[in-house]
């Protein structure tokens, strides 16, 4: 009996870790500008949660985000960070795929200064939201996405742009 419970912990074990990439630090590259580097989804991050001040990123202790979805969009269409000024929100895809690998936890979590209560982000996907359309959340804790209306507030800001125009090298 132990042997068998042993053969099948080891069969799920390898089986968790055999979905892993072998080398996930390949995913990220992060430059000294504030930008991650998607390279698996060919996609650039501010390396933080952008707060309203624009260009800046709100403090890793900050006790409430506390965003709008209307400021969400006014500040994506207004920051300029690293000498681009083409960043946007996520849509729901992009930031599930960001959340959603825990392979490369660890490593997203040592390159992007996420606040200590981060757990909604803006996305740039609308939604129905009853009888008007609203943005949707992603809720980065059980990554279920959330439909709020463009005045509702409590959710952070990540701002995204794409890769292709950049010239990165993977």
């Amino acid at each position: 009996m132990n042997k068998l419970m042993i053969t099948l912990l080891t069969l799920v074990c390898s089986n968790v870790f055999a979905n892993c990439d072998i080398s996930p630090a390949a995913r990220f590259q992060s430059d000294s500008q504030q930008v991650v580097h998607d390279l698996k989804h060919r996609l650039s991050w501010v390396n933080c949660v952008v707060g309203l001040s624009l260009n800046e990123c709100v403090t890793p202790t900050l006790n409430r985000i506390n965003v709008s979805g209307f400021s969400a969009i006014e500040t994506a269409a207004a920051t300029s960070i690293a000498g681009y000024d083409d960043w946007r929100l996520p849509n729901v895809k992009e930031l599930h795929a960001l959340f959603e690998d825990e392979c490369t936890a660890s490593q997203r979590n040592s390159v992007f200064v996420f606040p200590s209560n981060l757990n909604r982000v803006w996305s740039g996907t609308t939604g129905a939201s009853g009888a008007s359309a609203g943005l949707l959340l992603l809720n980065v804790d059980n990554l279920q996405i959330q439909s709020w209306d463009l005045e509702s507030a409590g959710a952070a800001v990540m701002l995204v742009r794409d890769m292709n125009s950049q010239g990165i090298k993977e």
